[in-house]
């Protein structure tokens, strides 16, 4: 992450999907430099659940490597992310839990485009 022509040009869009692990602990890292690390509540006044919370970064055009884990969670996911002017980036935590089981693994979805993301 260096200096950028375009200032906070890359959106990160997170949110914890998962009813099962609330709060969850969220990690994001951009080229190896901590962005995010906090707990992750499902909560909100639009439908309970879809609470997601924007942070806005600045990024150089080119690739970046992108890593989201969660300790809690049991997730984690490496993505390479194209940045040209700006990008928008959805990241969300899912549980993969069933009924019985003592300890779910979860996952991370992440979406990326140019276009700002519209949530609920």
């Amino acid at each position: 992450m260096s200096a950028s022509n375009q200032k906070d040009n890359v959106e990160l869009v997170i949110s914890n999907q998962s009813f099962d692990i609330n709060p969850v602990d969220i990690e994001i890292l951009v080229d190896g430099n901590k962005i995010v690390s906090e707990n992750f509540f499902v909560e909100g006044n639009q439908p309970v659940q879809h609470n997601w919370q924007r942070h806005r970064i600045s990024l150089d055009d080119g690739e970046h490597r992108l890593k989201v884990s969660s300790q809690k969670g049991l997730a984690q996911i490496e993505k390479t992310l194209h940045v040209k002017n700006t990008l928008t980036v959805t990241i969300a935590y899912w549980d993969n839990s069933l009924p019985g089981k003592k300890k779910s693994k979860g996952f991370f979805t992440i979406d990326s485009g140019e276009k700002r993301v519209a949530t609920m």
